[in-house]
């Protein structure tokens, strides 16, 4: 059996259909006109060599750059809408193409940056979800997937439900020298939408390790402290910024309002003191 395909073109003169191989003096030869059909049929138009136009994600200018274009929902591209306008009140719903524009090879790494930081990357605070987002200087050449594991452990000895750490901590947690400043994203999604609802930006990395060590010694301190009943108040778990979450009261009518979350922003980002007594802990 012998399959073989034609094309049909009235404006490559190919009025009527004709196979797109053909046997010519015994050797196969596409016809005239099929790459060009072929390249019109099935590839999207692109702007011409000359009007290469500016990529907003890499700063540079290609010939292939278009309105940002988000399939899946559960992306912080996602973040990008237009049907919605009220997101977006001083634009031009006619512009959206000007100020969202990337090229093909940009918006396949948006999207899989997107998936590596929602797969790997986030951390609960104050009951939210967060996703890590280091900065690097630019002229780091490294990839960013590197230093992504060890950010994350650090998040979540701060953040996260944990047990009592066996090994020392300036042994644990020694900094990374190429990421100086760290945003946390608070992000809310059913998978139909994806929306900011906080965020704690450019924290010192310096500042957070040294936010995580004193968590740990005071931990250790407190154990030691004749007068507290810290390991039955405490049992297996360490102390940590979730553990003072739990300390934070909630009242009934400001139930929406997160206040461990507004508190855990500010010491974060302007290195404001939290007094925590240890009357207090072990009362809880």
């Amino acid at each position: 059996m012998l399959v073989y395909a034609e094309v049909k073109a009235t404006a490559l003169g190919l009025p009527e259909f004709t196979p797109f191989v053909q046997i010519v003096d015994g050797e196969m030869q596409t016809v005239s006109g099929y790459s060009e059909f072929i390249q019109a049929r099935f590839k999207p138009e692109r702007a011409a060599s000359g009007d290469a136009r500016l990529c907003h994600a890499s700063g540079q200018a290609h010939p292939d750059v278009r309105e940002l274009s988000i399939a899946n929902r559960y992306s912080l591209n996602s973040m990008f809408v237009k049907t919605t306008l009220h997101y977006a009140p001083l634009f031009n719903k006619t512009d959206f193409d000007k100020n969202y524009q990337v090229s093909d090879a940009a918006q396949v790494l948006l999207e899989r940056g997107s998936k590596l930081l929602l797969d790997s990357y986030k951390v609960r605070i104050a009951g939210i979800d967060h996703l890590l987002l280091p900065k690097l200087l630019s002229s780091d050449v490294t990839p960013v997937e590197s230093k992504l594991p060890r950010l994350n452990r650090k998040a979540d000895l701060l953040f996260q439900f944990q047990k009592k750490l066996t090994a020392a901590v300036d042994q644990l947690e020694e900094e990374d020298p190429d990421i100086y400043w760290i945003t946390f994203l608070g992000f809310e999604s059913d998978g139909n939408f994806f929306k900011t609802i906080n965020l704690i930006e450019d924290v010192s990395q310096t500042y957070f390790s040294q936010l995580l060590r004193a968590f740990q010694r005071l931990d250790q301190e407190w154990a030691q402290a004749p007068e507290l009943p810290w390991e039955q108040v405490m049992g297996p778990l360490g102390f940590n910024l979730f553990t003072v979450y739990g300390l934070v009261p909630v009242r009934k009518d400001k139930e929406k309002r997160n206040a461990a979350l507004l508190l855990f922003g500010v010491a974060l980002v302007t290195g404001q003191r939290i007094t925590v007594r240890a009357s207090a802990v072990a009362g809880h």
